[in-house]
């Protein structure tokens, strides 16, 4: 287990501007933060863009990161995960060129089942993923993954609940396809 008084001495160094310390944080948590990047992204330079953007963010904004205790390690990696994954939503709108139809429609809102013994890949998983249109990417990830609710990410994506629901069923149905093409191709 680390120190953490080395570890809050690292952030303070940081809220300083060293630029020692910001490489070291950013060497501790980059691969962490990349496999982060890649859910939201469609390629790797996309998912690096936003890792690049997603510490400049951080960087810049450490001054409002505030140590809780004893548990700063872990506290921290939350923090900058959120800045991370804010910095990837904020690309996601930049990027944005049209907006999503929303259409109403009854939905399930069963998970993806399916019966194999095979283990999908990070890679594959990453890349099934990728190929989803990026609206549903995001919601995908936000809810899927990074667990947040419908109205978090309605709210975060600035769309309505019923786009988030839609756009989730359709992923799930595309995400579901492209894992038996991956299992038929085998």
């Amino acid at each position: 287990m680390e120190d953490n008084t080395a570890f809050n001495m690292l952030i303070e160094q940081c809220k300083n501007g060293e630029r020692k310390a910001q490489k070291a944080v950013f060497e501790k948590y980059k691969d962490y933060m990349l496999a982060l990047c890649q859910r939201y992204a469609s390629s790797d330079e996309e998912a690096e863009d936003m890792l690049m953007e997603g510490f400049l963010r951080a960087f810049q904004n450490i001054h409002l990161y505030r140590d809780l205790g004893k548990e700063g390690n872990q506290m921290f990696a939350g923090w900058l995960k959120k800045v991370i994954i804010n910095s990837a939503i904020n690309s996601f709108h930049h990027n944005k060129k049209s907006k999503e139809i929303e259409v109403k429609m009854p939905l399930t809102d069963g998970m993806i089942e399916m019966e194999t013994d095979y283990a999908f890949s990070a890679e594959e998983l990453i890349g099934c993923m990728r190929r989803l249109p990026p609206l549903m990417r995001s919601v995908f990830n936000m809810s899927a993954i990074d667990e947040l609710n419908n109205e978090e990410i309605a709210n975060i994506l600035r769309i309505s609940k019923d786009a988030v629901k839609v756009n989730m069923y359709r992923a799930r149905n595309k995400m579901k396809q492209y894992l038996y093409d991956i299992l038929n191709n085998k």
